[in-house]
C-alpha cells in the first residue's frame, strides 16, 4: 500500500503523457506504423506492455532511489530497449544494440532539453505556459527522433555493421549520461545564460547523436558496396572457370564420340564384309585403347552415356563411388551444350564437396517424370541449413565454390529448358533436384545437334 500511495501522490498527467510518449518510440522503433488490423493490435499490445514495464520501472527507481533516480533512469531505458530490440527487431545484434545505444542517448537529450527548455520558456516569459506543458511538447520530439532511427534498422546490411559503430555509440551514451548526471546534481540554476548553454548544448549532442548514426549507416552501404563488388567479381571469375571446365569436358566428349564415330564404322565395314577374323583383331586392339571411363553405364542415350562414364571415371580417380539409377530416352530435346553444362557443374558440385567433407559416395539418378526428365545428384555434407544469394546456393566460406556460382548455372539452364531446380538437406544429404521439359518446343535432339557439332 505504500508504493501504491507513492505512485499516487507523484502521479500527473504530464508524466503519465511522456511514459507514453517514450513507450511509443520504443515500439515504433521496431514495429513501425501498423498497416492493417492485425498489427495494429500486436502493436498496441506491445507498446502496452512496453508503458506498463516503463511505469513500474521508473516508479521503483524513484521510490527506492530518490536521490539517484537518474543514474538508475537510463540504464533502465536502455536495458528495455536492447532487451526489446534483441526479442523483436528484424536486425543484426550489432545494428539492434547501435539503435538501443541511440535511443538512449536521443531520449537523455531530449530529457534535457525539455527540461531546460520549460525552465528557460518560464525564465524569459513567466506565465506563457506551465513549465511541464512545454517540457512535455519539447520531450515529444522522442517520437521524430524514433522516425528518424527507423530508417536505419540496417536489416538489409547485416554482415557490414562494424563493431566500432557500436562502440561509438557505446561512447556517446555513457558521455551524454555523464553530462546529464552532472547538469542534474551540479548546474541546477534560474540562470538565463547559463539554461541557454545548456540547450545549446544538449541541441549539438542530439544533433551530433543523429549524424553519427547517419556516418555509420553510410559506411555499412560503402561496406555492403565493397563486397557486393567482391562478391561479383568472385562470382564472375568462378562462372568463367566453370564455363572453361564445361567447354574442356564438352570437347573430350565430341573427341570421344568422334573417335567413337570412326571405329563403329570401321567395325560396321568388316561385319558387311564378314572379315571376323580381321574384325577380332581389330576389337582385340582396340579393347585396350578404350578409356575405362567409357565402360562403366549405359544409360540408354549416347551422349550421355559418355559424359557419365568420364565423370565416373573422374570420381572414381578421386577415390568416390557413383551409385546410379539411369533411365534415359534415346533422344531429348535438350542441347548437348545444355547437358554437358548441367551434369558437368552437378557432378563437379558433388565431387569437390566429397574432397572437401572427406566422404566417397555420390548418388545420380536421372529418371523420366511426368513430362519432365528428372536428374537428382546428392552428396554427403556437414550443412544443416541452406541460404540463398543472388540466385544461387550461399553457404559457409569452405563451401561457397562447392554450391556456389555453380548452381546459379544451373538454375538458368533449367529457366532455359521450362524446367526447375530445388535444394534441400535430407539426413545428412545435400540433393540437388533439377527438372527438364521433355515436351519443350523448338528443341533440338542430341543427334541432331550433335551431327552439326562433329
Amino acid at each position: 500500500m505504500g508504493f501504491i500511495h507513492f505512485i499516487a501522490s507523484q502521479l500527473t498527467a504530464l508524466w503519465v503523457i511522456q511514459m507514453l510518449e517514450e513507450a511509443y518510440s520504443i515500439t515504433f522503433l521496431c514495429r513501425g506504423f501498423p498497416k492493417n488490423r492485425m498489427k495494429a493490435l500486436r502493436f498496441f499490445r506491445e507498446f502496452g506492455i512496453i508503458f506498463a514495464v516503463l511505469f513500474l520501472s521508473c516508479f521503483l527507481c524513484l521510490y527506492f532511489t530518490p536521490s539517484y533516480f537518474i543514474i538508475f533512469r537510463y540504464p533502465s531505458f536502455l536495458l528495455l530497449t536492447s532487451v526489446y530490440l534483441m526479442m523483436r527487431a528484424q536486425s543484426s545484434k550489432n545494428a539492434k544494440l547501435m539503435l538501443s545505444f541511440s535511443m538512449t542517448s536521443g531520449a537523455m537529450c531530449i530529457s534535457s532539453l525539455s527540461s531546460q527548455a520549460g525552465n528557460l520558456c518560464s525564465a524569459l516569459q513567466p506565465g506563457l505556459l506551465p513549465t511541464g506543458v512545454t517540457e512535455t511538447l519539447m520531450f515529444a520530439l522522442i517520437i521524430p527522433y524514433a522516425i528518424y532511427l527507423r530508417r536505419f534498422s540496417l536489416k538489409d546490411y547485416e554482415n557490414a555493421i562494424p563493431n566500432s559503430g557500436v562502440l561509438l555509440m557505446l561512447a556517446g551514451s555513457v558521455s551524454i549520461f555523464g553530462l546529464l548526471v552532472f547538469e542534474e546534481y551540479q548546474m541546477s540554476t534560474s540562470n538565463v545564460s547559463m539554461l541557454g548553454l545548456i540547450v545549446l548544448a544538449f541541441s549539438m549532442l542530439l544533433a551530433i547523436t543523429m549524424i553519427g548514426v547517419y556516418v555509420i549507416y553510410d559506411m555499412c552501404q560503402s561496406r555492403q558496396e565493397m563486397l557486393q563488388l567482391q562478391n561479383e567479381t568472385e562470382r564472375l571469375r568462378n562462372e568463367k572457370e566453370m564455363s572453361s571446365m564445361t567447354a574442356a569436358t564438352l570437347e573430350d566428349l565430341r573427341c570421344l564420340r568422334h573417335e567413337l564415330k570412326h571405329q563403329y564404322s570401321y567395325i560396321k565395314l568388316l561385319l558387311s564384309q564378314k572379315n571376323y577374323q580381321e574384325l577380332e583383331r581389330y576389337c582385340a586392339r582396340i579393347s585396350g585403347t578404350i578409356p575405362t571411363q567409357l565402360q562403366t553405364v549405359d544409360c540408354g542415350n549416347v551422349t550421355l552415356n559418355v559424359l557419365l562414364n568420364m565423370w565416373i571415371g573422374k570420381a572414381r580417380h578421386n577415390g568416390i563411388e557413383v551409385q546410379t539409377q539411369l533411365i534415359v530416352p534415346p533422344s531429348l530435346p535438350f542441347s548437348e551444350d545444355d547437358l554437358c553444362a548441367l551434369i558437368s557443374n552437378l557432378m563437379d558440385n558433388a565431387v569437390e564437396a566429397c574432397q572437401e567433407n572427406g566422404d566417397n559416395t555420390i548418388r545420380l539418378s536421372i529418371t523420366p517424370w511426368r513430362d519432365y526428365l528428372s536428374i537428382v545428384c546428392s552428396n554427403p555434407t556437414k550443412l544443416t541449413s541452406i541460404r540463398y544469394a543472388g540466385g544461387g546456393i550461399l553457404t559457409t566460406k569452405a563451401d561457397l565454390r562447392l554450391h556456389g556460382y555453380g548452381t546459379r548455372i544451373i538454375s538458368r539452364i533449367a529457366e532455359r529448358n521450362n524446367g526447375m531446380v530445388d535444394y534441400s538437406i535430407t539426413e545428412g544429404w545435400f540433393v540437388a533436384k533439377v527438372l527438364l521439359d521433355m515436351n519443350m518446343e523448338g528443341g533440338m535432339s542430341n543427334e541432331t545437334h550433335s551431327n552439326c557439332c562433329l
